[in-house]
């Protein structure tokens, strides 16, 4: 059974990812709480295609993540954003890519299960990918991610370095499909098709569930494995 440190840290964004726990020798959970919303963008998506006249005038910091995939749009309490660290020659270390975020897309769905969301389950295949995924992270499914009645409420993104493997997690309490599609969307027409998309295929867990319960609950099943 791996042993885990359980931090909490409070800031910005950019101080947040300043301070990411990368090649530590224990495995550790980082619950990260922002103090102002923010714009993270993963570390190959290009910022040219953003609407930045909506960013500004949203206020939003924008900050690059190490790890890949599409932007998301973290506001304070409207998520649960976790980092989870595991070092190189850990148990629940693989090689294998898939396999590598197999245990992790478990230990957030029993979390969803334990405080009462049905109809969850876990993607085990590889990334599917649509038109926007590039773009927004919600908008594509990748490995050991989690859904709720076939609509997306975990991302989890992962980078792997000599010293072991970053999973970085964004477990949605609340979702505002059109300001998403507001900020990353350009064109009109395509502004108009993926938010149709986002509202059929991103769930939201709750209602009434708190960060503190999923952080809770996301930490009691964890570290039963």
């Amino acid at each position: 059974m791996t042993r885990w440190q359980v931090d909490k840290q409070f800031g910005d964004a950019v101080s947040l990812f300043r301070t990411a726990s990368y090649g530590l020798s224990e495995s550790r959970i980082t619950f990260c709480q922002v103090s102002r919303p923010a714009l993270v963008l993963g570390s190959t998506q290009k910022s040219s295609t953003l609407c930045w006249e909506e960013i500004i005038a949203s206020g939003l910091q924008v900050v690059r993540r190490k790890s890949g995939g599409g932007g998301v749009l973290i506001i304070p309490d409207q998520q649960v954003w976790v980092e989870v660290w595991v070092p190189r020659g850990n148990s629940l270390w693989q090689e294998d890519i898939l396999k590598a975020v197999a245990w992790l897309g478990s230990a957030w769905a029993y979390s969803l299960i334990d405080l009462g969301m049905t109809k969850v389950s876990i993607h085990r295949g590889r990334m599917i990918r649509t038109h926007w995924s590039e773009q927004i992270c919600f908008a594509g499914l990748g490995p050991g991610e989690v859904s709720i009645d076939g609509g997306k409420t975990v991302g989890i993104a992962q980078r792997r370095t000599r010293e072991g493997t970053m999973f970085e997690c964004s477990a949605l309490l609340h979702f505002d499909p059109g300001k998403t599609a507001s900020l990353m969307i350009p064109e009109e027409e395509d502004r108009r098709e993926v938010l149709a998309y986002l509202e059929k295929r991103v769930r939201p867990a709750g209602p009434g569930i708190t960060p503190k319960d999923l952080e809770e609950s996301f930490v009691n099943q964890i570290t039963k494995l």
